[in-house]
């Protein structure tokens, strides 16, 4: 098994100007697993794990820098984890979860609850 992301753009629709960007994409990592049909791989859905909204650069939204490029707010990134978290717990397939982990925090950074926000005054 393996990770997948998938990323979509993120638009907005308006009565006057339509459907139009707003500068940034949601990410979402999936589970799959590659099978053989008929001799050739095909990739099995196995599980959603997690969606997280990632900000171009330009907007200056987010205060997490992301692998790959954009931002994301840590609160967000935090939300992430817990739902990966929560649904490799419940995922009856034996797969390497250190593995599968490691895979996403390449994409998207593991934090602590203790880390605090750059630009926060401390204590």
């Amino acid at each position: 098994m393996y990770v997948r992301w998938l990323k979509r753009e993120l638009t907005r629709t308006t009565r006057i100007h339509g459907r139009f960007g707003i500068g940034g994409h949601a990410l979402s990592a999936v589970l799959v697993e590659n099978r053989r049909v008929a001799g050739g791989p095909r990739q099995r859905f196995v599980a959603h794990l997690a969606t997280i909204r990632v900000w171009d650069t330009a907007t200056g939204k987010g205060d997490l820098p992301m692998a790959g490029g954009g931002h994301a707010y840590r609160s967000d990134a935090w939300g992430f984890w817990e739902c990966v978290s929560r649904k490799l717990d419940v995922i009856e397939r034996a797969f390497d979860r250190d593995i599968v982990e490691a895979k996403i925090a390449g994409r998207v950074p593991r934090l602590l609850r203790a880390q605090p926000n750059p630009g926060t005054p401390g204590p």
